[in-house]
């Protein structure tokens, strides 16, 4: 205690003869205080961990790992080492120091080895330099460098599959009442991407691509069925064993259409005529609509598509169009597919198209004798009296009193008056009335 309070006096009354004392005791007495400790600094690690996901054997799988110094003292990287098997990093040459704010970047690879999920993990040490200061009365006094050693841990986490796909759990067989939804499905490892092709008794269903497949609403007549996919990658495929779809119970009723057949009569050609077709489930089950098939020039249709699900009771509109290109009778029919009990139902489709005939219709009137008239304006309708503006989009002259109207259609009746007009602008009240309906065709 002696030298703290022989400080303490020098402090008070300094003088020359005390300030080698002075500094000397200084230093021992800065170990005995309290002072600036040195910072817990901040090296941050992008990711904070790394997952290679799975990797076909004999691959590699690259990620970059990127540490930043977000401290305002310098970090010094000294070591870094990699365990688990498959796990390698390339760094720049160590060491290596990082002011604050700057970054270095690891090109991390994963390589199986194995078939299975590996860890492992990337050790990073390094140190820091620090100059600590202490406050003796008023005055801050440096101390001596604190240097620190940190390490950092990032996990690392891959699995080695094989290259080409294995299946690791086949489809199971399905048994399911009819009308009721039955979904077979696979798993499946191999290096990514893998792709999926259900089979039906060994034909390619249309659009099962997934890793499961479901069938809205089976019906009796599948019971017995074999399905069967193909799992397949850029380096090969495998097949899976065969799972079979049994059905019990009755097949569901009969897909009832509005009508069996449609008659689109006379149609223009170029023009398009559209009949509307209800299918409706007259039975206990719900009924699945399998494909949908319109054939015949000119003819097409929506509303209605494969996968439609009907529940008993319920019905669905299809809109049928015909359009000709060409003049002559034109034939169609629809197809409707389905696990009723009448599995397709057939609609027979029938129209004419038809060659437009050029009609006009030619309006003529006497001429006024007036000198002040000027012309005429003449008003069409398609019923009495709803007459809204001209049709001409300039007066008629005086000295031709008639107008030709070329925009008619066939099988329509047309109404039309005609006004007088002024040199000062004034205009008649509207003439008697007239009408006319356009033969057909």
């Amino acid at each position: 205690m002696r030298p703290s309070s022989r400080i303490r006096r020098c402090v008070q009354k300094p003088s020359i003869r005390h300030v080698i004392f002075h500094l000397a005791t200084v230093a021992f007495a800065a170990l005995m205080l309290s002072g600036c400790a040195p910072s817990s600094g901040n090296l941050n690690a992008n990711p904070r961990n790394l997952s290679f996901g799975n990797v076909g054997i004999g691959s590699k799988s690259h990620q970059t790992l990127t540490l930043t110094n977000a401290d305002s003292t310098p970090y010094t990287l000294t070591k870094v080492s990699s365990s688990g098997g498959g796990f390698y990093f390339k760094s720049p040459t160590l060491p290596l120091t990082l002011s604050m704010g700057q970054s270095v970047s690891f090109a991390m690879t994963f390589q199986p080895t194995g078939v299975g999920d590996v860890s492992g993990s990337l050790s990073i040490t390094s140190t820091k330099t620090e100059t600590p200061t202490y406050q003796v009365n008023s005055a801050s006094i440096p101390a001596a460098p604190v240097t620190t050693t940190q390490s950092a841990t990032i996990l690392m986490t891959g699995a080695g599959v094989p290259l080409t796909p294995s299946i690791s759990t086949e489809p199971a067989g399905e048994t399911v009442a009819a009308g009721q939804a039955a979904t077979f499905s696979v798993e499946a490892t191999g290096e990514a991407p893998l792709s999926y092709q259900w089979r039906k008794n060994g034909t390619a269903i249309s659009g099962a691509t997934l890793a499961s497949y479901m069938i809205p609403a089976a019906a009796s007549s599948e019971s017995g069925s074999q399905f069967t996919v193909v799992v397949s990658n850029s380096a090969g495929s495998v097949t899976s064993n065969a799972a079979t779809l049994t059905v019990d119970g009755s097949s569901p009723g009969r897909l009832s259409a509005s009508a069996s057949t449609l008659n689109f009569n006379s149609v223009n050609v170029g023009s398009g005529s559209t009949l509307g077709l209800t299918f409706s489930n007259s039975g206990s089950s719900n009924i699945a609509v399998s494909s949908l098939t319109i054939s015949g020039a000119g003819y097409t249709a929506s509303g209605m598509s494969a996968g439609l699900i009907l529940a008993p009771g319920q019905s669905a509109m299809l809109n049928v169009s015909f359009t000709p290109a060409a003049p002559g009778s034109a034939t169609g029919t629809i197809n409707v597919a389905s696990n009723a009990s009448n599995s397709t139902a057939t609609i027979i489709l029938s129209g004419k198209g038809v060659q437009q005939t050029a009609h006009s219709a030619i309006l003529a009137w006497p001429a006024s004798s007036a000198p002040t008239v000027t012309g005429y304006n003449v008003y069409r309708a398609t019923v009495s009296g709803g007459y809204r503006a001209p049709m001409n989009t300039s007066p008629i002259p005086a000295s031709a009193p008639q107008f030709e109207d070329a925009t008619v259609e066939s099988g329509h009746t047309y109404y039309y008056v005609f006004t007088v007009l002024d040199s000062s602008n004034g205009q008649s009240p509207y003439s008697n009335e007239v009408s006319g309906t356009i033969p057909t065709p």
